[in-house]
Formats: C-alpha cells, sequence, structure tokens
C-alpha cells in the first residue's frame, strides 16, 4: 500500500511539473507576441511620424529622401550644426521666424553665433532638417530614434578644453 501510494505521488508530481512547464511556454508565447505587437506598433507610429516629418520638410523646399546627400561629409561640421540647431531651437523669435516665414533669420544668427553666412547658407536644409527635428514636439519618435550622442559627447569633450 505504502509503495502504491508513493507510486501515485510522484505520478502527480510529474504531471505538475508538466502542467507547469505547459503554462510557461504559454505564458512566454504570449509575452512574445505581446513584443512583436508593441514592435510592430511604434515602427508604424515612426513610420506616420516619418511621413508627417517629410510633409513638412517639403514646405522648406527640403525632401526626406535627399537628407543623406546634404549631411555635411565633415563630423566637425555636423557636430557645429547639430550645436546650432540647438540653440536656435532656444530662441522662440527664431523659431517663429522660420515657421512663418519659412527662412532662416541670416543676419541674426550670423551675429549670435558667430558663424559665416555663407555656412549657414551652404547647410541651409540640413539645419533646417535638424532644427525641426528638435524644436517641434511633433517628432519626438524621430528625435528618440536618431543618436546624437555621440556628437553631444564630444561636444561637451571639446567645450571642456
Amino acid at each position: 500500500m505504502i509503495d502504491d501510494f508513493r507510486k501515485k505521488i510522484k505520478i502527480s508530481q510529474n504531471e505538475a511539473d508538466w502542467k507547469d512547464e505547459e503554462e510557461m511556454l504559454y505564458i512566454a508565447d504570449k509575452v512574445r507576441s505581446l513584443d512583436a505587437f508593441e514592435r510592430q506598433q511604434r515602427a508604424a507610429a515612426l513610420s506616420e511620424e516619418l511621413g508627417s516629418y517629410d510633409e513638412r520638410l517639403q514646405e522648406f523646399g527640403v525632401c526626406l529622401r535627399e537628407l543623406e546627400d546634404i549631411m555635411p561629409s565633415h563630423r566637425d561640421t555636423r557636430q557645429m550644426l547639430v550645436r546650432i540647431a540647438r540653440h536656435f531651437c532656444n530662441n522662440r523669435d527664431w523659431l517663429n521666424n522660420l515657421f512663418q516665414k519659412k527662412k532662416l533669420p541670416l543676419k541674426a544668427m550670423t551675429k549670435e553665433i558667430n558663424i559665416s553666412k555663407k555656412t549657414l547658407e551652404r547647410n541651409r536644409k540640413y539645419l533646417i532638417s535638424l532644427i525641426l527635428i528638435f524644436g517641434c514636439e511633433d517628432f519626438a519618435r524621430i528625435r528618440e530614434n536618431i543618436s546624437f550622442t555621440s556628437v553631444e559627447e564630444e561636444t561637451r569633450c571639446v567645450e571642456q578644453l
């Protein structure tokens, strides 16, 4: 009788282990499918935001597809333009002027930032694309997905010297 009782306990423990394992697999499958769904939703939202960003860029005569071609090849120039764009976004008058007239306030910028007008004109499209990313809350996902950390870290290191 004792042996029979032990056998039944062993069988019920094996069934419990099997059921726990099956339940764990079920939960893991659910988590994977939820993760996949969330990734898909984020990708769709980012895609929609990129479409709206492209429309906004076209208001300024810039196309999303041409950004790769107009991006400055020198890292220091890109760093400088990121700093200028961030500074630009802190000046509400400049932002309002840009959004109303669809032009950069070059005179005011050359005086305050101490940069040549030629450099600003040459990089106008790229600078506007950065200003839109940093200055518009509508493009928060784009801002999160583009890494400016290396530019900012290098900038901080240069400013500390």
